[in-house]
């Protein structure tokens, strides 16, 4: 339990000298994943599922055979591994709770790049989300190390550099999102450094200034390049393999075969999966006969709410889809390369699973459209008083 408190105090401190403390929705934040964590724990005693599920046994195996490799997985599986051999171990619970403070910290991210104090609906909209905290899986810290980098980048000039640090962090967690938000931090600051650079008046200073950013760059690629070298090599083979032969094996062994022939349907199919599943009723049908039999009947009932609140999401930006484009406009550089991000995993995902994956995987797209859809709310409200306005200045000509 030491990285837990460690975790939490990092959390306080941050918390307390932004004020942010003892706003209600960050309290609230805290309490939702270990409430459903309590409700969880009900359902393991009951002996019907196990205390790790899926991809944490293997994080939770591999812990106990010696120091990881440099991996995809390393910091991740170098976290399990201190816990399991160094910390108070209590049968696996600090893997399980660790995520919360992180989840915390992610939210509160969310809420200063996205402020509102109707972000508090996102708990209960997409309560998935909250929910994956008590996994001992590594996305919720990748979020929360996507979205830090972001939220600093958008600082000024020199502060931006800062980013460098999380994003060193989030590729040893997922190299392949540390290049991708690496690419998207460096198409959106460039011409601000450019720009910057070139306000200088002073010709010494400028000169100066060029020399840190190339130094930073040229570091920064040097100590990166074995394991860029080494990635790309890995993710142009996986390519290569699922747009061969590995498609049609992958799609032929899912239960409701997809494979037509046409690499462009198939993919257009997969995305179609990815958006719109699980459908509620089917979640009803499987909850009738006992939830699912690897990861429960409670995740089975949280993943129903998940996704009706999702489907209401996609219902209020089809009803009010006039506003969308004033909507996105409005949003800041920020926000958009925050939603952007999140919205990657779509293609992604329905490109290397084919749209069949878990529930946490299509998480980030639906939390990018719950803050869109806040956001056509907000542009509707707008839109009220301008429309009241013209109303009474015509009626008084």
């Amino acid at each position: 339990m030491v990285l837990f408190s460690v975790l939490n105090i990092i959390l306080l401190s941050v918390l307390m000298r932004d004020r942010s403390l003892f706003k209600p929705q960050i309290f609230i934040a805290y309490l939702t994943p270990l409430f459903l964590f309590a409700v969880w724990g009900f359902e393991y005693s009951s002996g019907g599922i196990n205390f790790f599920i899926s991809d944490e046994i293997s994080y939770a195996a591999e812990t106990f055979s010696g120091f990881p490799d440099l991996n995809d997985r390393f910091l991740w599986l170098l976290v399990n591994y201190w816990v399991a051999n160094y910390d108070i171990y209590l049968h696996g619970l600090p893997l399980k709770l660790m995520n919360i403070p992180i989840f915390v910290g992610f939210f509160y991210l969310l809420d200063k790049i996205f402020p509102s104090n109707r972000n508090i609906l996102l708990l209960f909209m997409l309560p998935y989300l909250p929910f994956s905290a008590v996994f001992n899986l590594r996305d919720m810290a990748i979020w929360f190390f996507s979205t830090l980098s972001i939220y600093l980048s958008s600082k000024s000039s020199w502060k931006s550099c800062s980013c460098f640090l999380p994003l060193i962090v989030l590729f040893l967690l997922r190299p392949f999102a540390a290049m991708l938000i690496s690419g998207l931090i460096i198409i959106v600051k460039t011409p601000e450094i450019l720009l910057f650079i070139k306000e200088t008046a002073n010709a010494t200073t400028r000169m100066m200034r060029i020399i840190v950013v190339v130094v930073a760059w040229t570091c920064l690629l040097l100590m990166a390049y074995p394991q860029l070298h080494n990635k790309i090599e890995t993710y142009s083979a996986w390519y290569e393999y699922t747009t061969t032969e590995g498609e049609t094996k992958h799609i032929e062994g899912l239960p409701d075969p997809i494979l037509t022939g046409n690499g462009k349907l198939d993919f257009a199919i997969a995305s179609v999966r990815y958006f719109l599943t699980p459908m509620p009723h089917s979640l009803i049908k499987r909850i009738s006969t006992g939830g699912s039999e690897n990861w429960g009947l409670f995740d089975d009932l949280v993943r129903l709410v998940n996704q009706t609140g999702y489907y209401l999401i996609l219902h209020y930006l089809l009803f009010n889809s006039k506003y969308l484009m004033g909507a996105m406009r409005a949003l800041s550089k920020t926000q958009k390369m925050l939603l952007i991000s999140m919205s990657m995993y779509w293609p992604i995902y329905s490109f290397h699973l084919y749209g069949v994956t878990h529930q946490r995987l299509k998480l980030p797209l639906q939390i990018a459209l719950f803050f869109l859809a806040m956001a056509v709310h907000q542009k509707k409200q707008e839109f009220k008083p301008e429309i009241l306005c013209r109303y009474f200045c015509l009626k008084k000509i």
